[in-house]
Order: structure tokens, then C-alpha cells, then sequence
């Protein structure tokens, strides 16, 4: 079993997973004494040509475990953590193309904390730090029938806190 440390998704190495959506991604269009407003923080397009908004809510298991992981080949996934704070898992892919363990990586998702997951970055469910952890996600309408991979790990990973 591969044992990995929780990162901040404020680390640069989130980068080979995917955007944290910040400010100082874009640029500042109009700054006033009432509104301020940045553009171009992240874009649609690797979500596919019919993204929606949906709700994921995830709940506490009892190990922080990581057995299996998913990915999506054709669309990335754009996250706006609404409540709770949840470690979520990131993996690249191994020699044959499948996930490989020891790339993974753990990061804290915290409200406000909005994120975009590349596409085919292997991932699973967040891991909840509290009872649940809730986000909206845009997602191509289809992804959960058309574009999602699942696979068991042949080495788990354990979360460390």
C-alpha cells in the first residue's frame, strides 16, 4: 500500500492535475469603488458541447483508503466546493495507460476553493474530512453515461493527514 501526505490545492503541483480557479488567473476588466471584475479565470471548453450544473455530495467512510479511481477522457470537470472540507485524490497514468499509485497525490478542498480537473486525470469521490462534503460541478450533460472510466487499483493508496 502507497501512503501520501494531504497538499494544499494552493501547491504548484496541482498543476499537472488541473486549475485552481483564483483571481489572478485573469484579467481585471473594470475595478470600481462598487464591483470588480476579472475575466478569463477558466474556460468551458474541454467540458464537451452540452455542460450542466450538478450537485455532488460526498459522505465520511471510515478509512481514508483510495482502492479505486475514475477519469473521464473527453471532459474535464470544473468543482465550486459549497461546505465542508474533503481531501480529494489525484493520479497520472502508468506504463500501460491505467492509473498509477505511486503518481498520486492528495489535496484539501475547502469551500471557496473553486477548481477545474483536467481531462483524464484519475481521480475518486472526496474523501470527507467531517460527516459530508458538498459541491456544484459542471459537467457535459452525458459524462456519467459516456465518459467515465472506473477501475480498481492493484496497489491502494492511504491518505495521511
Amino acid at each position: 500500500m502507497n501512503e501520501i501526505k494531504v497538499q494544499s490545492m494552493s501547491d504548484p503541483s496541482f498543476g499537472k492535475f488541473g486549475v485552481l480557479l483564483t483571481t489572478d488567473r485573469g484579467e481585471t476588466k473594470c475595478d470600481t469603488p462598487v464591483v470588480t471584475h476579472v475575466h478569463g479565470i477558466g474556460s468551458l471548453e474541454t467540458l464537451g458541447p452540452d455542460p450542466v450544473i450538478a450537485y455532488v455530495k460526498a459522505y465520511r467512510r471510515e478509512d481514508f483508503i483510495v482502492d479505486k479511481v475514475e477519469r473521464h477522457v473527453n471532459t474535464s470537470e470544473i468543482f465550486f466546493p459549497k461546505s465542508g472540507t474533503a481531501i480529494m485524490v489525484f493520479m497520472g497514468d502508468g506504463p500501460e495507460g491505467g492509473p498509477d499509485p505511486n503518481t498520486a497525490e492528495a489535496y484539501l478542498i475547502e469551500p471557496g476553493c473553486p477548481f477545474i480537473s483536467n481531462k483524464s486525470v484519475w481521480h475518486w469521490v472526496p474523501y470527507p474530512i467531517g460527516d459530508e462534503w458538498d459541491t456544484f460541478i459542471i459537467i457535459e450533460d452525458n459524462l456519467i453515461e459516456n465518459d467515465i472510466e472506473v477501475l480498481d487499483l492493484e496497489t491502494s493508496v492511504k491518505i495521511t493527514l
